[in-house]
């Protein structure tokens, strides 16, 4: 390793951190530490990745700043997680933990900070030890996470006395939502009757990779508590392909298998897929909900054509590419360079005036329609492109009022969305004179009113935007997405060039090339797969794949009408795109087919 500890704290416990890291340093032990050791000009994300993966122990710095720091919970989750890191935590404060850390860092032992203690010895004879420990191939340290504690009986060694393995959900569940979910309870003896809970049900890894498991017992009350996976007698149809290990699944062999939890007469399902890695580098751990669904909406993908009528076996596609849905439920969708209208059941096409200006990408604002339409020739022979609403959507000809219209020679627009409620159109803008990627705001009331909110990097392709105005973004050329809120782009999920299909509470992604925002969670299209990540205090809490087996390779033309959720491949696709109907569907379109799917 390159260096021995990283030094996970919080940016208020800064002067604490730096004394900590002189101390250690002053006694051989060398440090990674931000941000002294971000290379300049790096992302800051991909460098905290670099720093954990590059250290032999993980210091967390616990007070009551870094309970509340996302990064700090963001950092921890991938030390333990993903990495396997052997933890000391050094508590500053007595603060009950949150429970994301808890969850981490259950029952263990802590290092207290004593009052005026500028030497930290307690904290320098721990790390000592445990990196004799690994020097000397200590088994328990190289077998899994560890977190590691003061010999026993130290002055500092303090137990924590909270509850184990406190979940990070915090919804409460009805009987009902229980088994309409595939959960399962028997009938037992004892006067307390609850039922068992595994998340996930459902899991697709690829080889030697692993995902993070929990179990909970649920009371009839509402009340929840995690079990500790290791009380539970796990079996599986075929071991050789997954197996458990504490708190991880791990996929073994090609292949798919169930396993088997019984706990107290209590009977519990866990789906295992084990594939091969995504062009042979790429990880993939998806979690699933069980009992999703995916059907054919509309298309037949026997026959691509402009075919107007009912969506039941009548109406076809050429090449349905980005889609939106209006207030009053009218879909609307780009096929190969028309306006296509699904309104009762039945598709209609619309035509454009004038007919130059062909649709690329489309956009509902309330019921109204922009469309982005693509190049077209001027009688000068330069060529533009521009941003225009459709004047009458519902009509079978409609003209257009237009919005915004620009050289492209000079500017590119990769994606535009509004603000929910409000007068703005935000869009990112590629402009060739400049050299650089541009957010960007429109004031629809005066469209000479433009406003650059700032730069972007390279890749930027999609956004979408919050109630409360903040703007999400995705790189599909890094993998990351950041929001932009209150004068600042800021890091919310993903890790630069770390290119994988992970879900979890530390979420990376392969290529999200469409993004949506609503009630509190990010959908995101990520190459093949529809993912959903929950947002919470400016980051990322979680996130499972709503549908989708991530892989290269999909059948073109023999296709089912209906798959389940996780069971489905998708053909990968760039102009593939999404949105969310009000009955709680996911409409996604799929150009390389011709046809449309509902994930519900």
């Amino acid at each position: 390793m390159l260096y021995d500890v990283f030094i996970s704290h919080s940016s208020k416990n800064k002067n604490t951190a730096d004394a900590i890291c002189g101390s250690l340093e002053k006694n051989n032990i060398r440090c990674w530490i931000a941000p002294r050791d971000v290379t300049p000009g790096k992302s800051y994300p991909s460098e905290i990745i670099k720093g954990i993966k590059n250290c032999a122990l993980f210091l967390l710095i616990f007070s009551a700043e870094s309970n509340d720091s996302p990064a700090v919970l963001r950092e921890t989750e991938r030390a333990v997680m993903r990495y396997g890191k052997t933890v000391i935590p050094f508590r500053l404060d007595d603060v009950k933990m949150n429970d994301d850390i808890e969850f981490l860092l259950a029952n263990v032992h802590y290092i207290d900070a004593q009052p005026n203690d500028t030497e930290f010895k307690e904290l320098i004879k721990t790390i000592k030890n445990t990196l004799k420990a690994k020097n000397e191939g200590d088994s328990a340290a190289e077998r899994k996470p560890v977190i590691a504690a003061p010999e026993p009986g130290g002055k500092n060694g303090k137990k924590n006395k909270r509850s184990k393995f406190i979940t990070i959900a915090a919804s409460v569940f009805t009987a009902a939502v229980l088994f309409a979910a595939g959960l399962y309870m028997l009938d037992r003896s004892s006067t307390e009757v609850f039922a068992l809970a595994v998340d996930p049900q459902y899991v697709t890894l690829s080889l030697q990779q692993t995902s993070e498991l929990a179990v909970n017992k649920i009371f009839e009350s509402g009340d929840m508590s995690q079990i500790n996976p290791n009380s539970i007698i796990w079996v599986s149809n075929d071991g050789s392909i997954a197996q458990i290990d504490g708190s991880r699944i791990i996929g073994l062999n090609l292949g798919r298998t169930v396993i088997r939890g019984e706990y107290e007469n209590h009977i519990i399902e866990l789906y295992v897929n084990v594939v091969e890695p995504v062009n042979g580098m790429t990880d993939i751990a998806q979690r699933y909900e069980r009992g999703r669904k995916v059907t054919l909406y509309g298309g037949t993908a026997e026959e691509r054509a402009h075919t107007d009528g009912h969506l039941d076996g009548e109406a076809e596609f050429v090449s349905p590419e980005s889609i939106c849905i209006s207030e009053d439920g009218t879909v609307y969708i780009t096929d190969s360079g028309f306006i296509r209208r699904i309104k009762n059941g039945a598709a209609e096409s619309v035509e454009i005036e004038p007919f130059y200006m062909t649709p690329r990408v489309v956009r509902c604002r309330g019921n109204e329609v922009y469309i982005l339409t693509r190049e077209w020739e001027e009688l000068d022979g330069t060529y533009n492109y521009g941003i225009v609403r459709l004047e009458d959507a519902a009509a079978e000809f409609s003209t257009v009022e237009e919005i915004y219209i620009s050289n492209a020679g000079h500017t590119y627009i990769e994606d535009f969305a509004f603000l929910p409620g409000g007068g703005l159109m935000y869009y990112i803008e590629s402009n060739t004179v400049l050299g650089g990627v541009y957010l960007k705001t429109m004031n629809l009331l005066d469209t000479e009113d433009i406003t650059t909110l700032c730069v972007l990097p390279e890749g930027t392709r999609a956004l979408s935007i919050s109630a409360d105005g903040t703007v999400y973004l995705s790189n599909a050329e890094t993998g990351v997405i950041q929001y932009y809120r209150e004068g600042e782009l800021r890091y919310f999920a993903g890790a630069e060039n770390e290119k994988h299909f992970i879900d979890g509470s530390a979420p990376l992604f392969f290529m999200p090339l469409n993004i949506k925002y609503a009630d509190g969670a990010l959908y995101v299209w990520d190459f093949n797969v529809l993912r959903k990540i929950t947002a919470e205090d400016g980051g990322a809490a979680d996130s499972i794949t709503l549908a989708g087996e991530a892989s290269p390779e999909f059948e073109l033309e023999d296709i089912e009408k209906e798959y389940t959720a996780e069971d489905v491949i998708f053909a990968n696709s760039y102009t593939a795109d999404f949105a969310l109907a009000a009955d709680g569907r996911i409409l996604l379109t799929d150009p390389k087919r011709g046809v449309i799917w509902a994930v519900e």
